[in-house]
């Protein structure tokens, strides 16, 4: 518990450090936003101090913060297959985003205790924030692990789409730890797999969204009209304004 409270001390102390106001600046950021692996940063410097169990940092860029909402979850597979439910999964969401850049990380305070702890966090130059899910282990003593990333530089994000990041695995074999060419592969072969993912979303009402549903209700207004006109013309006089928005 110290050692985690240390942890969470110095991500609050991050989100005030002046290292961060680089998001101020003009940022050239393609789509929706872009998400970038950090492999050196302080968190990861004080959870090795610490004795703690692997943690995972990046980098998201947003275009527009304030119309874009972020996703980041952690997929748990079991000899192949994920688990269902809350077992299954861990997620939070990143709705009121504001600065255009938001540091987002995974931790795991120690793989091998009884209880698994996860946790997300997010930090950025002035607020941070933590979720965590605590759960019954299912990874084996004596079995090797290893964890990596999953992107090697920065990548657009496309709206919708899922992006895996990050990845904790347990070998199903005590001697070794069997390599992967895809995350088929990786998932199939490992006892346990957790792998983090994120998504970005447009959020409904901003940006093309609005300017979708604002076409959608032209041309809406436009065929009623028309409609209209063309039965006041033959002699009707059942339509009325009322009608333009039937």
């Amino acid at each position: 518990m110290r050692k985690y409270l240390l942890l969470l001390l110095l991500i609050s102390l991050m989100a005030c450090s002046p290292e961060d106001s680089t998001e101020e600046k003009d940022m050239k950021v393609d789509g929706l936003a872009t998400v970038e692996a950090l492999k050196e940063f302080d968190t990861k410097k004080a959870a090795e101090r610490l004795a703690l169990g692997p943690i995972f940092e990046f980098d998201v860029k947003f275009q527009d913060p304030n119309d874009t909402k972020l996703e980041v979850w952690l997929d748990i597979y079991k000899d192949g297959e994920r688990l269902n439910g809350k077992m299954g999964q861990v997620r939070t969401e990143f709705v009121d985003i504001k600065r255009k850049s938001e540091h987002i990380g995974w931790s795991m305070m120690d793989p091998l205790a009884d209880t698994l702890d996860l946790r997300l966090y997010s930090y950025n130059a002035k607020e941070s924030g933590t979720y965590t899910s605590q759960r019954e282990t299912m990874l084996k003593s004596g079995y090797p692990t290893s964890h990596k990333y999953l992107i090697d530089s920065n990548i657009n994000l496309k709206p919708g789409k899922e992006y895996p990041v990050a990845a904790f695995y347990q070998s199903n074999s005590k001697n070794t730890i069997r390599g992967y060419n895809t995350l088929d592969q990786l998932i199939k072969n490992n006892h346990v797999v957790i792998l983090m993912k994120v998504k970005v979303e447009e959020k409904i009402g901003s940006g093309a969204n609005s300017t979708t549903y604002f076409l959608y209700i032209l041309i809406s207004m436009t065929r009623n009209y028309m409609y209209t006109c063309r039965n006041v013309g033959e002699g009707g006089k059942r339509y009325g304004t009322s009608h333009l928005f039937s």
